[in-house]
């Protein structure tokens, strides 16, 4: 089979999608492809495509080590003149797919909606989007169909090579590979696949990214910040942590401002009236909140619990 993607769907009783990647079988989990391509930051690749210090040769291979579905798709550029103006054009293309994309995504995946299936939001969406859904109609036209065979995780091409010049002749496999030369299609299909085994993706709550979730209280995905070695889940985590060590501290202050001026109207009434005290609690009591929201700093928050000027006698035991 001729084509720049091929897939199969054989082995979705795992939920995984086999990709033929020209050197061999690659075997992935059905939403890794979609969510990658959706989380690929392109306008940081049109950023580096208008400044002419960075190579085209460069981009063209950031954009091949993103996934070998992505190296296919610069394939074309061996045969074009004008490399930059062909990868520009690449990325708005790749943008535009996107968007859309992302919206049919958020639209039936991310739906609060716990009444219909993902299958049946899904169809719902094409529904009401009638231009998206005829063109996707036209996917069926792309895509070809080929039972190929694989001896270990390379294509059994007997125009090509001998029986014996093949290894591990045991391990012979057959696949209905779908092939197709539009990245878009391989999207729409994988996506349809997804719907149609309401499989879920989320936004992660830390990076904004979608990812699978493997239970229904996960909200941070796996991903790993290049720069800390930290996945979303445990960055989260840390901040979480900070900010209740954070609240703790800011709590504690508030309860010891708030006990020093208690005592001073209980112990001298006739100077430290009780509704002067009530109106700096009630102050006191919005800044702690606002500090326990990262509205304000600690520093701040001192500042707003400070006690009035003391006034007389004072007894050794205030703090």
């Amino acid at each position: 089979m001729k084509a720049f993607y091929k897939m199969s769907f054989d082995d979705l009783s795992n939920n995984m999608v086999i990709l033929d990647c020209g050197t061999g079988l690659v075997e992935e989990h059905l939403w890794d492809f979609p969510i990658l391509f959706l989380s690929t930051d392109f306008s940081a690749i049109a950023s580096k495509l208008h400044d002419n210090k960075i190579p085209d040769l460069q981009i063209q291979e950031d954009i091949k080590n993103i996934h070998p579905f992505f190296e296919f798709s610069v394939l074309p550029l061996a045969f074009e003149e004008n490399h930059r103006r062909w990868l520009i054009q690449w990325t708005e293309r790749m943008e535009r797919i996107q968007k859309e994309l992302d919206h049919m995504v958020g639209d039936v995946f991310l739906s609060c909606e716990k009444t219909s299936t993902i299958l049946q939001r899904f169809c719902r969406y094409l529904a009401k989007n009638k231009l998206i859904a005829a063109k996707y109609s036209k996917v069926a036209d792309q895509i070809k169909a080929e039972t190929l065979y694989y001896i270990g995780r390379n294509e059994f091409i007997p125009q090509l090579y001998a029986w014996e010049k093949y290894e591990n002749m045991d391990q012979i496999k057959s696949y209905l590979m779908l092939g197709t030369d539009d990245m878009e299609a391989v999207l729409f299909l994988m996506i349809q696949r997804l719907a149609e085994r309401n499989i879920e993706l989320r936004r992660c709550e830390f990076c904004g990214k979608y990812f699978h979730p493997f239970s229904v209280r996960t909200v941070y995905c796996d991903r790993k910040n290049p720069e800390t070695g930290k996945t979303c889940k445990e960055q989260a985590a840390k901040i979480k942590y900070e900010e209740k060590i954070a609240a703790d501290e800011g709590r504690t202050l508030y309860q010891r401002r708030t006990k020093t001026y208690s005592m001073r109207v209980a112990r001298s009434p006739a100077v430290y009236k009780k509704p002067d005290y009530l109106i700096w609690k009630s102050k006191a009591s919005d800044a702690l909140e606002a500090y326990t929201a990262g509205k304000l700093s600690y520093e701040q928050l001192d500042v707003i619990l400070a006690l009035p000027e003391r006034k007389g006698q004072v007894t050794a035991n205030e703090t």
